[in-house]
């Protein structure tokens, strides 16, 4: 039976030591520092999006089928949440060109 949803989420801002931090805060204070089931927030998005880490994180699991390795998704619905990128600024840039 496959689980409804995992999140990626892209958090630019997000730091081992923001990790940390909340642990040590649990530590102290006794309150659980718990993000959402299912959700994986990172830094940086080649460890988000490399396969190996899919399968350590058994998002998914990998299938030989003949000579080929096969992705097999365990969840209905895999999300990667970039919403915390920035977007362009819509201000013009400056372009010089010359003339010859």
């Amino acid at each position: 039976m496959l689980k409804k949803q995992f999140i990626f989420k892209y958090d630019p801002s997000a730091s081992l030591k923001e990790m940390f931090d909340g642990f040590n805060g649990a530590l102290k204070t006794g309150r659980p520092d718990i993000q959402p089931p299912n959700t994986l927030v990172s830094n940086n998005l080649e460890a988000i999006c490399h396969i190996q880490a899919l399968q350590g994180l058994e998002i998914i699991k990998l299938k030989k089928v003949g000579k080929e390795i096969k992705p097999i998704a365990l969840y209905e619905q895999i999300t990667f949440d970039f919403s915390a990128v920035r977007k362009p600024s819509t201000t013009p840039s400056l372009h010089l060109t010359t003339n010859p």
